[in-house]
């Protein structure tokens, strides 16, 4: 599964744990990620020089984190947190 439709995915699930996600999506990416930008809010947080791909709260206001991973060549994809 590539990257998009990982990213997609986890949005899904986040979205349906009641979790409100923040993404950032490189303005060179904007057109691929157009369905995540249209149905999330972006951000521009940094954890130590990097910003993950999602960020949010959790129903209970608890931070949270994933780095979004796919591959073109197979049907696996990761989201880490």
């Amino acid at each position: 599964m590539d990257e998009p439709a990982v990213f997609d995915h986890v949005v899904d699930e986040l979205t349906a744990r009641s979790f409100e996600p923040l993404v950032h999506v490189p303005a060179a990416h904007e057109e691929t990620y157009a369905d995540v930008l249209d149905r999330c809010e972006r951000h521009e947080i940094t954890i130590r020089g990097r910003y993950p791909d999602v960020i949010g709260f959790t129903n209970a206001n608890r931070v949270f984190a994933v780095e979004v991973k796919g591959r073109a060549t197979s049907c696996a994809g990761s989201a880490r947190r």
